[in-house]
Parts: structure tokens; C-alpha cells; sequence
């Protein structure tokens, strides 16, 4: 077969696997911060950038282009995930013939789609599924760039150069890859030397030197960028401190997330945590063994021009796990830093090990049924990513449809948006940006500040007392949204509706928010 359709029908069919119920599960906050950053003019997102989420500035600004094309919708902004996964999925194809063969290539896009971080990131509206494309994309520019020599070698480090620095500036944390490509080599180092082929022997420090210049220039440039950063460090606050509950984020929720959590209905989900460190712990010993093996050779093998510079496993280790374990380091230093998500940036290369694993058992029908077993304990936790309910509690997609069920449309109706259970530094004005549909032609009743103006995220409400009685005038119909606990909030604004003339006539509670409609009985 050709070089080229193996990455280009793989990519295409994980784009349309990711596709498969991609607007099922109810957005959240992360999301709305993506939809609201980008439907801003430059002006006001540059001004937001200046204030909170600088982080994620070279990502809106690639979404603001792409959704006004597209069209600014949470939709959208979830398809360009899809497609960049498909894209990426076509890259790691190409890693993994690069290190191991055809073979490998087709087994690591295969397994690509089944890591459930990977199906995470495709139907999520934020920067994961670009930080997996950097990620992959950069390696295989290092990869070219190694096995380069004189004038094109120095063209291919300034080009693997510029993609990983594009992709630090995507996301700070993919410097730690930059990193995890110097060990990376420094294995390809190491194992040539000890194996004597003296080809590879003379590639790896001339590499390393390669990557010596790139990482020193991405380093310094990364300092002043990080130092601006941690002007905004308060948006972090909520990263965890290293706990017990860090190594279930390492096992479990880092790249084979199970979406139920534990409970009861999700322990299937889990089925695929045992089963994927398995292969790894296969790639692994059967590496170590293939070490051993060459040793005890007089001479080694020779490496062939244009061939694979080390074994699959020793180059991708460090990429897999590396920067997770230095943001757990930092973690635990006092810089919160480490969050199951961030580990996106190394799931393809956990990718190429569970490939690696498959195809290092010896018989083909121990290779069949380790690949069987892999897809069928990965499909629970698939499924489960494309439930409602899988993102939070999962309950703004069918508050904003309780909304537009039950709303005139002929008459003239206001909103207040009270706290949310899941996002309480916002409020439930979340819910409208994300499905802006069911609140179409109504009067935000409680919002005082120009978020925008700003340079906020999200706006604030003022008091009910003195707000209503003047942005309720004229109005047949009040929405209250908030959560279903209750707040004070929640109460004024109900004492308040009450003096004006309203009375509650519906209370619908959805999973953690109320929706609350108002109706006028006596005339204001």
C-alpha cells in the first residue's frame, strides 16, 4: 500500500467515530469560556487576555477565525476537535511506521482512537485536541530532524524549532515535551552505544546537540511568557495538591479517564485501566528483553540508512510519561500544576505503546485477543464520553430545553441567571452561552458589569431589590435559573418577584439547577 492512505482513511474514520454523538453530552464551563472568549471582537479579547486566560489566547484566536467562517456555535467549536483529532490520528500513523514499520503505524492509530482522553479531547471545545497535534507533529519534525546532516539538518531543527514553540505558546506545559524529546534522545544515545552500531552511535549526540540549540532558544523564550502567566496564576487554584488521589489521576483519569467516576453504573469504564497497563507493561519487558538479547551479540545490528534510530518503546517512554510525572514533581513542590487533562499532550504516545504491546506477544492469536480485549474494555468508557451527563453534572443542555419548551415566544419575558452548583464563580448566564437559542429576545434581568469592557469572562449580578422593579416593567413572564440547593440570592430574588406582582407558577428541577417561571398576576 501507498504511504499515504493508511494516515489519510485512519484519520478520516476517527474523525467520524468522533463525530458519533458529538453534541449529546451538555456543555460546561470550560466550554463557555471558549464560546464567550471567541465570540468577542479582537479588541475585547485582547483586553480579556490581558486580565484572565492569557494561557489560552493563542487558541481562541485560532477559533475566533475559524467560527467566524463556521459559525459561532458549541457545535462548531466541538467539530474543530474532531477534525484536528482525525488529523492527529493520521500523524501518529505516521510515528508509528517511522519507529516500527507499517505494522505499527496502522496498530498506533487503531489504538489512537481508543484511549478515552483522545475521544475526550474530540468532543470537547477547548485546546486538547491542538496540544495532541502539537505534540505528535513536533516529534516527527525532531524525528526528521536527527536523521538529518549539514545544511537540511539545520533547516529541519529551525522548523522542528518553530512547531514546538508554536505549540508552547498553545500551551505553556508542552515545554515539558521539549524536555521529554531530550531524554528521548539521550535513550537513542545510550542504547546505540551499548549495542555498538556505530551509525546510530554517530546520529544520537549530534541530534542531542541539535536539540541542545532548539530547547536552549524555546527555554529562554518561555521565561518571560511564564512569568506573565503567573500574573493569572489564580486561575489554577482549584488544581489539587498532591494527595492519594494523585496516583488515581495518574493511573486512571489521565489518559484512560472513566467519565461514570466510580460509581456503581461506571465500573465498566474502569475495565480498560488494567488491561492498557498491561500492553504498556508488555511494550516495556519486551523491550528490555530485545536489550538483553543484543548484548550478548558479538557485533549488533547494523542500522540501515533511512531506518527506525531506536527501539519504539525507548523513544516514546519518556514522551508518555515524562511531563505528567515533572508536573506532579512541581505539584508537590507548592506550583499546582498537574491535572489529569494536562496529560493529553503524551496520549499518543501512550498510543504507540499500547500498539507496541499488541504486537510484541509472539502469536498471531494472542495478538488477535489482546487487541480484541483492548477494544472491547475501551467501548464502555467511549460510550459513556458521548453521555449527557458526562461533562459536570450535565444538566445546562436540559435546563436551557425546559426553557425553550415552555416560553411564549409572543410574550415579553426576562431572565435572571442565579448561582450554578458546578461553576459557582459564575452564574447560570453560562447556560445562555452555550445554548444562546433558548433565550433568544429575553431581558437579562440581573447583570450589572460589561464583562467584555472588562476584560472578565463572565459578567456580575447586582441586587434584586433594586434591579427588578425597573427591568420588569412591562415584562408578562420572569426565568430564574440557579441551583437546586438553594442561596440567598435565589431567595431576595423570589421575595422581590413576589412584591412586584409575580407568582411562581412552574419549579423544574434538572439534575443540579432549577428552572423557576414567573408570571405576572397583578399589573405593575
Amino acid at each position: 500500500m501507498a504511504r499515504w492512505p493508511q494516515p489519510v482513511i485512519i484519520g478520516s474514520l476517527v474523525t467520524a467515530v468522533a463525530c458519533i454523538g458529538i453534541t449529546v453530552p451538555s456543555a460546561w464551563s470550560d466550554e463557555a469560556a471558549t464560546l464567550t472568549s471567541t465570540g468577542r471582537g479582537w479588541p475585547e479579547l485582547w483586553t480579556e487576555l490581558g486580565t484572565i486566560d492569557a494561557v489560552h489566547g493563542f487558541y481562541y484566536a485560532l477559533i475566533r477565525l475559524i467560527t467566524s467562517v463556521f459559525g459561532h456555535s458549541l457545535l462548531t467549536i466541538r467539530l474543530v476537535s474532531a477534525v484536528v483529532v482525525g488529523v492527529t490520528a493520521a500523524l501518529v500513523v505516521i510515528l508509528g511506521r517511522t519507529l516500527g514499520g507499517p505494522r505499527l503505524g496502522v496498530a498506533s492509530g487503531i489504538a489512537f482512537v481508543l484511549v478515552p482522553r483522545v475521544v475526550w479531547a474530540a468532543g470537547e471545545g477547548r485546546m486538547y485536541s491542538f496540544v495532541m497535534l502539537a505534540a505528535v507533529g513536533s516529534t516527527l519534525l525532531l524525528l526528521a530532524a536527527a536523521r538529518r546532516t549539514a545544511a537540511p539538518a539545520r533547516r529541519a531543527w529551525a522548523l522542528y524549532g518553530l512547531v514546538a514553540a508554536l505549540g508552547v505558546l498553545l500551551n505553556l506545559w508542552l515545554v515539558l515535551l521539549v524536555v521529554a524529546h531530550g531524554a528521548a534522545l539521550l535513550l537513542v544515545a545510550r542504547s546505540a552505544g551499548r549495542r555498538s552500531t556505530l551509525a546510530a552511535w554517530r546520529v544520537a549526540p549530534r541530534a542531542l546537540a541539535g536539540w541542545t540549540v532548539v530547547a536552549g532558544a524555546i527555554g529562554l523564550g518561555t521565561v518571560p511568557w511564564a512569568v506573565a502567566l503567573m500574573s493569572q496564576s489564580r486561575q489554577v487554584a482549584w488544581i489539587e495538591p498532591v494527595s492519594a488521589r494523585t496516583i488515581r489521576f495518574f493511573v486512571v483519569d489521565g489518559w484512560f479517564r472513566s467519565a461514570i467516576d466510580f460509581s456503581p453504573e461506571g465500573v465498566l469504564t474502569l475495565a480498560i485501566v488494567p488491561v492498557a497497563w498491561a500492553l504498556i507493561g508488555i511494550a516495556v519487558l519486551s523491550t528490555i528483553r530485545s536489550r538483553v538479547l543484543d548484548r550478548r551479540r558479538a557485533h549488533g545490528r547494523s542500522v540501515r540508512a533511512g531506518s527506525s534510530l531506536v527501539d519504539p518503546v525507548l523513544f516514546v517512554l519518556p514522551l508518555a510519561f515524562l511531563p505528567s510525572l515533572l508536573l506532579i514533581t512541581a505539584t508537590a513542590a507548592g506550583i499546582r500544576s498537574y491535572a489529569p487533562h494536562y496529560a493529553s499532550m503524551s496520549a499518543p504516545f501512550v498510543a504507540v505503546l499500547l500498539a507496541t504491546g499488541v504486537l510484541a506477544l509472539g502469536r498471531k492469536w494472542l495478538r488477535v485477543l489482546a487487541g480484541a480485549l483492548l477494544v472491547a474494555t475501551a467501548v464502555p468508557n467511549l460510550v459513556a464520553l458521548r453521555l449527557p451527563a458526562t461533562k459536570a453534572d450535565g444538566y445546562w443542555a436540559p435546563t436551557a430545553a425546559t426553557v425553550a419548551e415552555q416560553r411564549n415566544s409572543d410574550d415579553a419575558e426576562g431572565v435572571w441567571f442565579g448561582s450554578l452548583d458546578d461553576a459557582p464563580w459564575a452564574n447560570a448566564h453560562l447556560v445562555s452561552i452555550a445554548y444562546p437559542q433558548a433565550f433568544d429576545g429575553m431581558r437579562d434581568l440581573g447583570t450589572v458589569t460589561d464583562a467584555a469592557r472588562d476584560g472578565h469572562l463572565w459578567g456580575a449580578n447586582g441586587e434584586p431589590a433594586q434591579l427588578l422593579p425597573e427591568r420588569t416593567a412591562g415584562l408578562d413572564r420572569v426565568w430564574f435559573l440557579g441551583n437546586e440547593r438553594g442561596d440567598s440570592e435565589g431567595r431576595r430574588v423570589a421575595a422581590t418577584l413576589s412584591r412586584l406582582g409575580f407568582e411562581r407558577t412552574d419549579r423544574t428541577v434538572v439534575g443540579a439547577g432549577v428552572v423557576d417561571r414567573w408570571e405576572r398576576v397583578t399589573a405593575s
